[in-house]
């Protein structure tokens, strides 16, 4: 009998095999989780980081009831815990970055017991503190941020005190005595308690701050400044870009010719996006308004180049989290929703849990209720029929 072949329907093959793309109950196609959920812990209720070094990619996980953890992926994407306690006290619940330097894996964390540490590893598995006590001061509980900038490293603090700002230190060898203030006082400002974000432009290092005061919640909006040799810095916004209610300025990305920030609003606003290309306080230009239009979608958020587009990642309490992307800068459409099919999925934790690795985009979120999660971006997707031969 003549062979008779029907399309029944339509797969997608990826590189890591077949994986059905559901449209259903908000999952975007083009998405998979590569961890259980909290890596099967509820506890790990966030996702706060991810990095690769050495080809490996590693994901710090919050944990404020045993201590932090971090993770590494194998290329069959299972992973294994390479920290489990954070690094021997429960205190410190998060880690907030991860970062690569000098053939290093640097981490940072939250403890609001004796302030924030600075650690680092060569191989992932050994670690040695290299900063204690929030830099030798325990109200610096958090320490936020890292970046790589000509050839020193530089470390960012968030205050829990209203006595002073934020701070910045910088090394160029990491080593514990190694490390200088380049920055006081949130900038002389100590309404700006943390500095949340970093990105190198142009022959200048950008950093963007909180300025949300915990005690009073207080604020006159998030601020960005800039840096050509790390010393001297000048604040080169208006405060907030003109409203208080954009409280932080929680991403910055280059691309494309131009700077970007993303902010964190206050509620009842939703996140906007600016960017400029001299960037010397006059040319800023919003991109994005009132949360691409819901004002719901104003969580902490985060910002990635990838495969020629521009990535935001930004949270939503309601439905869940989103990720959106623009090739020019100004047309934006969605490539994840509802927080991949689960509203748990809030947020990624600000700038530091959007990164590229190995040629794929890694997403991680926070998720009180069951967890945090990895996803990856399935970006190279070819659509084949499936046929059915029959005789």
């Amino acid at each position: 009998m003549r062979a008779r072949v029907v399309a029944i329907s339509w797969i997608v093959l990826f590189a890591l095999g077949l994986v059905l793309a559901i449209h259903a109950d908000g999952i975007t196609p083009g998405w998979a989780r590569v961890n259980d959920s909290g890596f099967g812990n509820p506890n790990n209720q966030s996702i706060p980081s991810l990095a690769g070094l050495s080809d490996q990619l590693y994901a710090a996980a919050t944990n404020y009831t045993g201590g932090a953890q971090i993770w590494r992926m194998q290329s069959d994407l299972t992973w294994t815990s390479v920290v489990s306690d954070g690094f021997g006290s429960a205190q410190n619940g998060n880690i907030n970055h991860l970062a690569a330097f000098n053939g290093q894996l640097y981490a940072c964390t939250e403890n609001s017991t004796d302030g924030g540490e600075v650690w680092r590893s060569p191989n992932g598995k050994d670690w040695t503190r290299v900063v204690p006590a929030g830099f030798w001061d325990p109200t610096n509980a958090e320490v936020f941020s890292f970046a790589v900038f000509g050839d020193k490293l530089y470390a960012s603090t968030f205050s829990y005190t209203t006595t002073h700002g934020a701070q910045i230190w910088r090394s160029s060898t990491g080593n514990s005595p190694d490390w200088t203030r380049v920055v006081a006082n949130g900038f002389g400002d100590a309404h700006n308690v943390g500095i949340l974000s970093f990105e190198a432009f142009g022959s200048y290092l950008y950093a963007g701050t909180n300025s949300l005061v915990w005690t009073d919640f207080s604020s006159t909006g998030g601020e960005v400044w800039r840096s050509s040799d790390g010393a001297n810095w000048r604040q080169v916004n208006a405060d907030g870009f003109g409203a208080v209610y954009n409280t932080a300025v929680s991403a910055l990305a280059s691309f494309n010719g131009y700077l970007y920030a993303s902010t964190t609003p206050s509620a009842g606003h939703g996140i906007e996006v600016w960017r400029c290309q001299t960037c010397a306080g006059q040319d800023w230009v919003k991109v994005v308004d009132n949360g691409l239009g819901n004002a719901d979608t104003r969580g902490m958020s985060a910002l990635e180049v990838f495969q020629s587009h521009l990535y935001l990642a930004v949270g939503n309490r309601v439905t869940g989290m989103e990720v959106w992307r623009t090739a020019n800068g100004t047309n934006w459409e969605k490539t994840g929703s509802a927080g991949f099919g689960n509203a748990h999925n809030w947020a990624s934790y600000w700038d530091h849990a959007l990164v590229v690795f190995r040629g794929c985009l890694y997403l991680g979120t926070w998720n009180v209720s069951d967890g945090g999660e990895v996803w990856m971006y399935l970006h190279q997707r070819v659509f084949l029929p499936v046929v059915l031969r029959r005789r």
